[in-house]
């Protein structure tokens, strides 16, 4: 038997293969038909798999990541193997192929595209295909209310709305949510003010980034951040504005460190989250205070290019991130 799993979810798929594994084990406890292989590492243990006799009465399973980053020639080699009568029809070998998001995903290469569409055609016509697509918010609010239930955390669903909104649609980053959720008020009801305290807005996560990029001269992740603003088509403004609070409040952090004052006090003084008085004092520690104060300048000549219509807001913004080559 086999199956190819694939698809933007890489929570879902993982989650899809965990659950795959844990009944297998509650059948099969010894262990030793289970294989998870890595393609691109150990690309011709595949055959070794399929062709070695079990000593005990177990089916084999086996776990094979990369699929869809095999050449022509690797992928040939496993085609030949897969098709075999004895591999294609055999019940008591399971093998389980799964890309990650990562394989492939928004490549403009027309070999690649061609050879992963082999790969999937190849796979609907002599075994099972399963794709694991990202939730849209219904969806999300469907499963992270479900989730909700499984750990016991008390929250309606106008609120768990709210907290997905806010955070986003990540399924890894809703789980850890809900977790943490839980962990503040076991048995308890989550209010909206919860929320606003504990979440990290989504938006303000990637301008968090974008800081955390230029403090480190990241130019490309910078720029990957604004991109991730585009295509959530978000208003240029708001990312300014929000990079112009973030800076001034780093000036603030600096100042205060100065003084020699606590997080504690800092977080007080500035009336901000204790996280987020952390996450400053971190990083100030990459500017020194005069770019501080230069870097603000440069966002406040952004802000008069974009209002005076000099340039267009993305432009803007770009322009400024390719400032901290100098």
């Amino acid at each position: 038997m086999i199956y190819l799993f694939y698809g933007e979810n890489s929570f879902m798929l993982q989650e899809k293969l965990a659950e795959l594994k844990a009944r297998y084990s509650a059948k099969f406890s010894s262990g030793l038909n289970f294989w998870k292989v890595d393609l691109e590492e150990n690309f011709d243990q595949l055959e070794g798999i399929v062709g070695t006799q079990s000593m005990f009465a177990e089916k084999k399973l086996a776990f094979l990541r990369g699929v869809f980053s095999l050449n022509q020639s690797e992928w040939n080699g496993v085609e030949k193997i897969l098709t075999k009568p004895k591999v294609k029809e055999d019940q008591e070998v399971i093998l389980v192929f799964y890309s990650a998001p990562s394989e492939g995903a928004g490549s403009a290469d027309k070999k690649l595209l061609e050879q992963i569409k082999k790969i999937k055609d190849f796979f609907k016509k002599n075994g099972k295909v399963e794709e694991f697509k990202n939730f849209d918010r219904s969806h999300m609010v469907k499963w992270a209310t479900q989730e909700a239930e499984k750990i016991g955390l008390k929250i309606n669903t106008a609120n768990l709305a709210y907290l997905i909104d806010n955070a986003g649609l990540d399924c890894y980053r809703i789980i850890n949510e809900l977790k943490k959720l839980a962990l503040f008020k076991p048995q308890q009801e989550i209010s909206r003010s919860d929320l606003d305290i504990l979440v990290e807005k989504e938006v303000e996560a990637s301008v968090f980034r974008t800081t955390d990029a230029l403090a480190q001269k990241n130019i490309p992740l910078a720029l990957k951040c604004l991109g991730e603003h585009w295509r959530n088509n978000e208003d240029p403004l708001m990312i300014l504005n929000m990079l112009v609070w973030q800076f001034r409040n780093l000036i603030k952090t600096a100042d205060l460190i100065s003084q020699k004052l606590s997080q504690d006090s800092i977080t007080q003084k500035l009336g901000i989250k204790p996280w987020l008085a952390g996450k400053n004092i971190s990083t100030v520690k990459n500017f020194s205070m005069a770019k501080l104060k230069s870097i603000y300048q440069e966002l406040a000549e952004a802000d008069i290019a974009i209002k005076t219509g000099q340039k267009d807001g993305r432009e803007a913004l770009e322009d400024f991130v390719y400032s901290f080559l100098n």
